[in-house]
């Protein structure tokens, strides 16, 4: 929800797409094309920054996988929104979720091939994120969220079903 509680929606199709509501009700509201080439969305994660600005990772097929994070120019997404790849290393993000510190910088939790990981943002536009790989025996549907002091805690269910929370020490979660 936006600070005026209306609702912003991010869902994919063929693309990923999304909508701001105009109200609370969203009766008036007209759906934007985010990214429009070869099955994106699959696996998508929305946040609002602190001036309502949508910000959206998700996991894009083309060619192999990789993790992408696009942010709107502005809180309607009108015009061209600002796509980084953030992790091109392959069938990366297929699960992912997104949160963003009190100083609306994204932190990314999202599935690498068979471990969790987060990539911790520098910028607005993650164009040189730190990642660090955070184990899990093949994992699945991760969840991500940050305390007040922004410390990433996540949580992810492993291939045999074993539920998985990880808190990190600090908020560059290096140990």
């Amino acid at each position: 929800l936006t600070s005026q509680n209306h609702p912003v929606i991010a869902y994919g199709q063929d693309d990923l797409r999304l909508i701001v509501c105009g109200d609370a009700t969203c009766s008036s509201h007209s759906p934007r094309v985010i990214s429009n080439s070869n099955q994106p969305g699959i696996s998508h994660s929305l946040a609002l920054t602190s001036a309502d600005v949508p910000i959206i990772s998700f996991h894009h097929l083309s060619p192999v996988g990789f993790l992408f994070l696009s942010v709107c120019p502005n809180p309607q997404c009108t015009g061209i929104a600002v796509m980084t790849i953030v992790d091109d290393s392959g069938s990366a993000g297929y699960h992912n979720s997104l949160a963003l510190t009190s100083q609306d910088v994204p932190v990314i939790a999202y599935i690498g091939v068979d471990e969790s990981k987060l990539a911790l943002c520098n910028d607005l536009h993650c164009a040189s994120p730190t990642f660090r790989t955070t184990g899990g025996n093949n994992p699945r549907w991760i969840s991500l969220s940050l305390t007040p002091q922004d410390i990433p805690v996540f949580a992810y269910v492993e291939v045999s079903s074993n539920l998985v929370v990880v808190e990190c020490s600090s908020a560059s979660c290096e140990s």
